[in-house]
């Protein structure tokens, strides 16, 4: 498979949607643009709110543009401070600098 743009909005896009992924997203890393589909029913369609994420598409774009002026640290404490003030009863959790898992409070 050729990793490209193209072959992620088109070939691989197509792939997901066979396997069932829920949500796929692509970075263009040039035009620092985040591209996020839902898979639903067999086919899939572009969100702008994640359906696995207590998160907008958006924010990460931002997240994106934020990390040409700030280090990645700085850049991953401002995204998890919109989570935890956004979705009450969420708690973020790290695993690594740059990973983390949401779960929900009971």
């Amino acid at each position: 498979m050729v990793l490209s743009l193209t072959a992620d909005k088109g070939e691989k896009r197509l792939l997901y949607q066979v396997l069932g992924v829920t949500e796929y997203w692509i970075i263009d890393v040039q035009n620092m643009e985040v591209i996020a589909f839902g898979i639903v029913d067999g086919g899939s369609k572009r969100i702008q709110q994640s359906q696995v994420l207590p998160l907008a598409i958006g924010l990460l774009q931002e997240a994106f543009q934020r990390s040409r002026q700030m280090n990645q640290g700085q850049v991953f404490a401002w995204l998890m401070s919109l989570v935890n003030e956004s979705v009450p009863g969420v708690e973020t959790s790290f695993v690594q600098p740059w990973y983390f898992y949401i779960s929900k409070s009971l």
